[in-house]
């Protein structure tokens, strides 16, 4: 059986600014940087990871996808502090089109990375003994990730 999400993968154009972005401005640690083939200065396979997370980012595209950029991307981030965190990365460079917000269903900001792809920060807010679940706007509409505490 299947037993957890292990990578994602990130529509990347420029592998060494994303890194540089993923590493230095985000603040995860590189997890592996390896050439794919023998081709020298050809594509790598790099890994990122948040602090204290399990899943990893993986900043390889076979082919870049364009038209994705502006669109909200699937991959969700969360924080333990939505402000502090804002502020952070605002200093450091990061933009927010969408600065942390209430909404109904708890909080939301989004920020674009190097290349423009946009993502989502949130967190749930929960109702009586049941969960809200964490609410994303993609591309149908909105819809529950997840519902578990």
């Amino acid at each position: 059986m299947i037993s957890a999400v292990d990578k994602i993968n990130i529509n990347v154009r420029d592998q060494d600014a994303a890194r540089r972005f993923w590493v230095e401005t985000m603040g995860f640690s590189l997890v592996t940087d390896e050439p794919i083939g023998e081709e020298p200065g050809g594509a790598r396979w790099i890994e990122v990871r948040p602090p204290h997370s399990a899943v990893t980012l993986v900043l390889y595209s076979l082919t870049f996808d364009a038209s994705r950029l502006g669109s909200l991307s699937p991959v969700l981030f969360t924080c333990d502090d939505r402000q502090k965190t804002h502020q952070e990365l605002t200093a450091r460079g990061v933009e927010f089109p969408d600065p942390p917000g209430r909404r109904s269903w708890g909080w939301r900001a989004t920020f674009t990375d190097n290349e423009g792809n946009l993502y989502a920060e949130v967190a749930a807010r929960w109702v009586g003994n049941s969960a809200a679940g964490l609410v994303f706007y993609g591309f149908d509409g909105v819809g529950v990730l997840a519902t578990s505490r």
